[in-house]
């Protein structure tokens, strides 16, 4: 009997899981319209990414993979939270911990040494920066990839997993409602207090406050963060 071809089989689960996306409810299209928006629309996905965007249990191996990816790919993390918990792909407090730990890591920078697939349309090469150097500052803008590029570097479309500055700035608080949103298995939740403390002489928002319970208790967070914040 013909074995299939690779690029049959292919053809067939991305035509598979693009009929899925057609059935979706209303409220997973249109979060899943704005997230192909961001990263690049779903035919251009990797196959095995998409079947882990489109499943309904994702283990271990899935849920960390597809979150470098949709991290990496720019996905503003309260959106992929939201995925995750609509399309009901965290079975357990586990899986949600695990996710939400790993969000707290990219917003302070920890999945740096980590690489994850960059889609096409995003990826540019700066020719003055090594490769090395764009780890943590390369910002997707240089020249468009050429095929020969693809030719002399077969990896070309892996990236370090970096971390915008906006993480730690104005939209900081995406990444703070993701946390919270899986923390809590809640859509809805507001975004989590993070604590400041200096780590190399620079700042790190390195502990999540959980479980707050009134407002003296946040005052003094606030109160602490200003204070160290004078002092650097």
């Amino acid at each position: 009997m013909q074995t299939p071809s690779p690029k049959l089989s292919y053809a067939k689960r991305r035509n598979a899981l693009l009929d899925t996306l057609e059935q979706l409810d209303s409220a997973q299209e249109s979060l899943a319209a704005f997230i192909f928006d961001c990263i690049g629309p779903a035919n251009e996905w990797p196959v095995n990414t998409l079947e882990m965007f489109c499943s309904k249990h994702l283990m271990f191996a899935g849920r960390f993979q597809l979150t470098l990816f949709m991290l990496n790919n720019g996905c503003p993390p309260e959106y992929y939270a939201e995925w995750l918990l609509r399309r009901n792909a965290l079975r357990d407090d586990s899986a949600r911990f695990h996710v939400a730990e790993l969000i707290a890591k990219h917003q302070d920078g920890l999945l740096e040494s980590k690489t994850s697939y960059i889609m096409p349309a995003r990826l540019t090469v700066d020719r003055h920066v090594p490769l090395y150097e764009r780890k943590s500052n390369w910002d997707g803008v240089g020249e468009a990839v050429t095929a020969q590029d693809r030719i002399e570097n077969p990896n070309v479309y892996f990236r370090p997993v970096i971390t915008p500055n906006c993480a730690h700035g104005t939209e900081e608080w995406r990444w703070l409602k993701a946390y919270a949103m899986l923390r809590n298995n809640k859509i809805d939740a507001p975004p989590a207090n993070r604590l400041f403390a200096k780590v190399n002489n620079d700042f790190r928002r390195v502990q999540i406050v959980n479980d707050m319970t009134n407002d003296e208790e946040l005052s003094m967070i606030h109160m602490y963060c200003d204070e160290e914040l004078k002092s650097y």
